[in-house]
């Protein structure tokens, strides 16, 4: 992981500009959000959005495109899970 530094002034109104090149490097638009994390170090300032929303953001994406819906999903869990409690059981009895 390579470091990033990089100097901020803060605005009159509060703001901090970061630079293009920070902005390009971690993927950032205008208006996505960050976080401001209080460390015994300083503020660590992160993206709001981690790596695995955006990874779950596109499987969701993905599944929708190939006409998988959340209600069919919790449709076939509730199956899966009668077969897994059935077969787990159904063993004990007999």
């Amino acid at each position: 992981m390579q470091v990033f530094k990089d100097d901020f002034e803060v605005n009159a109104d509060g703001t901090v500009t970061l630079s293009a090149e920070l902005l390009a490097e971690y993927g950032l638009k205008v208006g996505d959000s960050l976080r401001a994390i209080q460390t015994e170090n300083g503020i660590l300032i992160a993206p709001r959005k981690t790596l695995i929303t955006k990874l779950l953001d596109e499987i969701g994406a993905d599944l929708s495109a190939n006409g998988f819906t959340l209600e069919h999903m919790l449709a076939d869990s509730k199956t899966i899970r009668q077969d897994i409690y059935d077969e787990k059981y159904s063993q004990r009895q007999g």
